[in-house]
């Protein structure tokens, strides 16, 4: 929900920079730890290679145009040209007091039924000393998604 948020609003900043700023969006990602934000854009380098400038002042030029509002905190550059961004803690409260809410589906979309597939998990717990068997599996779960 919010990465496609942000993928509208990066593409409406992106209108000016580029003419097809849909093949940069699934350049913005969850960011892999936590002290670079919540989500990064990778995709300055990329333009800017097209473009023949310089990565920051891409970023520089996007996060002008880009309108986060009520969504995430200022972006932040680092070095060569990401863009960092954190959630704001109003989003984040809103967000969790409409899942805790929603005390049938804690917030979690639940398909119809005729379009509900079966997950098995495994659980095994093997030996490594001997080889492994069916009698390594502690237990099965059918989970209805």
């Amino acid at each position: 929900m919010i990465l496609n948020l942000l993928k509208e609003r990066f593409a409406a900043a992106l209108q000016n920079i580029t003419d097809n700023p849909a093949e940069y969006l699934d350049l913005i990602r969850v960011s892999q730890d936590p002290k670079f934000g919540d989500f990064q854009a990778n995709f300055a380098m990329l333009l800017a290679k097209k473009l023949g400038k310089n990565p920051r002042d891409i970023a520089a030029e996007i996060i002008t145009n880009l309108d986060i509002t009520g969504i995430c905190e200022p972006p932040e550059i680092v070095c060569p040209g990401f863009v960092n961004l954190r959630l704001t803690n109003e989003l984040l409260e809103k967000l969790l007091k409409r899942a805790s809410a929603d005390t049938q589906q804690l917030g979690i979309e639940v398909l119809p039924t005729d379009k509900r597939k079966t997950i098995v998990i495994d659980y095994s717990g093997p030996n490594v000393a001997k080889p492994m068997h069916v009698g390594h599996l502690r237990s099965i779960h059918r989970i209805g998604l």
